[in-house]
């Protein structure tokens, strides 16, 4: 079973490729689709009617509109400001929404928790929330924009007895932080994109992080783990 922890679209070429070769697999019941907050900023765009400047920033519009070319002629850059109404009734049709709306806030296994950014936790003092599983829609849509290793590193948040399993930021974050302990933060940031940064997998008593930022290191991380389904 392939776990996907989301962010599967934007910045790339190939999105809608990659839309299709999840949707067989999830037709095939070959994986499990946690959503990824680039996923919600589709949604949103979709739902808004038109495209931001945060979306064309973040590589969402460019998506849109890859997607937008495998449906329609497109004559001019802006098709979707003049036919947003158009181009949302025929992806709710073809079950492209329903795609991106029914991916998971997380999955969870004996052993492991697979989120995006991370668990809901107490934002107001940056404490483990107990009933985390029962947060609302917006309570995990607003965790899957934190940086989880932060949130191990800086604070211990963790689920007792298990990993948690995230993505969504870099794991230089966390490499560097253990690496060079004594560097302020400016300097850190700068180590985290250096020529010898390590966007491989990190990992200490609470997390599992396996964000490579691929769009700037060109790898993907994948972990293969054994165990019990819930």
């Amino acid at each position: 079973m392939l776990i996907s922890l989301g962010d599967n679209f934007d910045r790339g070429c190939e999105n809608y490729l990659m839309y299709l070769f999840l949707k067989e697999m999830k037709q095939k019941n070959k994986i499990i689709l946690v959503k990824g907050n680039h996923e919600d900023l589709f949604l949103k765009m979709m739902y808004r009617g038109i495209a931001t400047y945060v979306d064309e920033r973040n590589g969402t519009y460019g998506t849109l509109i890859e997607f937008i070319s495998k449906y329609f002629p497109l004559e001019e850059d802006d098709f979707f400001y003049y036919n947003a109404k158009e181009v949302y009734e025929k992806f709710r049709d073809e079950e492209i929404l329903d795609f991106f709306y029914d991916m998971k806030d997380f999955y969870e296994t004996k052993n492991y928790i697979f989120t995006h950014g991370f668990i809901p936790f107490n934002e107001l003092d940056y404490t483990y929330k107990e009933d985390w599983r029962n947060s609302t829609k917006d309570e995990f849509a607003s965790s899957r924009w934190k940086n989880g290793i932060q949130m191990s590193i800086d604070y211990n948040i963790g689920e007792k007895n298990k990993k948690i399993v995230i993505g969504h930021y870099h794991t230089s974050y966390g490499h560097v932080r253990k690496e060079y302990p004594s560097l302020d933060s400016f300097q850190l940031r700068e180590v985290e994109f250096s020529k010898n940064a390590n966007f491989g997998i990190y990992e200490d008593e609470n997390i599992i992080a396996l964000d490579a930022c691929t769009h700037f290191s060109k790898k993907v991380n994948v972990l293969v783990v054994e165990d019990e389904d819930l």
